[in-house]
């Protein structure tokens, strides 16, 4: 009997741990206005690689799988999500773009460095989401427009500055 009741007990505890270590999974709202599609002109392939690779985990916009609900999981995808967001969030480029013209290059050439290193989409991701495996041409693409788009960018803050001091 008292083994019943210490199992019992020790069961109740394992089932609250348990529900208390769920944490419901959110997107929260930004203007769309605010996100780099918004921002900046991302050709179709570019933007499908930034869509299947990157947003899931880099924008407001993730697609929370089932198991997103699941204890202790929930914990950790939402964690990881987090950490993504405030290191790169696509829905909110306004921000980045807030921080000044350098921090703007910076991240952009970040998602090139991150993609050419392997680094991200991180191999856990992929593992389970095939459509983020990318091709050498896609990393490509992706290189080329963020070189682009950060030339541009300082371009614009180079041109910004030259007429302020005339």
């Amino acid at each position: 009997m008292e083994l019943f009741r210490h199992s019992a007990l020790m069961g109740g505890l394992a089932v609250l741990l348990c529900a208390a270590s769920i944490r419901i999974p959110h997107n929260p709202k930004t203007p769309k206005s605010r996100a780099l599609f918004s921002q900046m002109p991302v050709p179709s392939p570019v933007a499908d690689v930034l869509r299947s690779a990157c947003a899931d985990c880099h924008s407001n916009e993730t697609v929370w799988p089932w198991y997103a609900h699941a204890p202790v999981v929930s914990l950790l995808l939402i964690h990881d999500v987090d950490q993504a967001r405030q290191h790169l969030n696509l829905s909110d480029w306004t921000s980045v773009r807030e921080e000044g013209p350098e921090e703007s290059a910076a991240a952009l050439s970040g998602i090139c460095e991150n993609l050419l290193s392997g680094a991200m989409p991180k191999p856990s991701y992929t593992w389970m989401h095939s459509g983020a495996r990318l091709s050498k041409s896609q990393i490509s693409q992706v290189c080329a427009w963020t070189e682009k788009q950060q030339m541009e960018t300082l371009r614009k803050s180079a041109a910004i500055v030259r007429t302020t001091r005339h």
